[in-house]
């Protein structure tokens, strides 16, 4: 199974790729599960003589960021990077572990370690996308209703607010996981019932006139 695996994919081979991995191995600031990535490439190579488009990619971005971090900007970066940053790290990160498989390293190394720092590189790619700009927008902008407001579920939202009267009681504690407008997230407690219900912020509306059939 494996050799026909080998055959389908398009190895890259080149002279010094072995060296390369060999020398990352021997640098002081690679992670054990790195290591253990690393030895797993070298071992293909050596009985393939050569990696998958994958796995040379993924060496190449191991490369990329232990350089980075052995650089003199990167303890530039390490100053710079602020609690502030560390926030919208972790925003980021949580969007991402919601909807997979992209940024998955870094994403458990933000959620798992509280002392980890990226690289400027690896903040820039996180954090500064299209979609992550949307899921900040949405957890930073102030909060288009208050604790303790009426509201209504809107005719396209879930079933389980549709029309619904409701009162807001918890505003952004659980993380965006759309990068779109309106997904800050609410928990909002329906008239008549006992159980908090979560939704995002375009799912619900300003009551004009009170409609009692939807608290019947």
């Amino acid at each position: 199974m494996l050799f026909e695996l080998h055959k389908k994919n398009k190895l890259i081979y080149e002279p010094d790729t072995e060296l390369r991995i060999k020398k990352l191995l021997e640098e002081s600031n690679v992670a054990e599960g790195t290591k253990l990535f690393l030895e797993s490439l070298k071992d293909y190579c050596q009985e393939y003589d050569g990696l998958t488009r994958k796995q040379f990619g993924a060496l190449k971005d191991i490369e990329h960021v232990i350089l980075e971090r052995g650089s003199a900007d990167y303890n530039e970066w390490v100053e710079q990077y602020t609690k502030d940053k560390k926030e919208i790290a972790k925003v980021c990160a949580k969007y991402y572990k919601a909807n997979p498989p992209y940024f998955a390293h870094l994403v458990e190394k933000i959620l798992s370690n509280d002392k980890f720092i990226p690289t400027r590189t690896q903040y820039t790619s996180l954090c500064e996308n299209k979609y992550a700009r949307k899921v900040l927008e949405a957890t930073f902008s102030k909060p288009a209703f208050k604790v303790g407001d009426l509201v209504q579920g809107r005719a396209n939202s879930p079933a389980d607010i549709k029309n619904k009267i409701a009162v807001v009681v918890k505003i952004g504690e659980k993380a965006v996981v759309r990068a779109a407008k309106g997904t800050k997230s609410y928990e909002i407690l329906p008239v008549g019932e006992d159980k908090l219900v979560e939704c995002e912020e375009r799912h619900i509306k300003k009551i004009k006139k009170l409609d009692k059939s939807a608290i019947i």
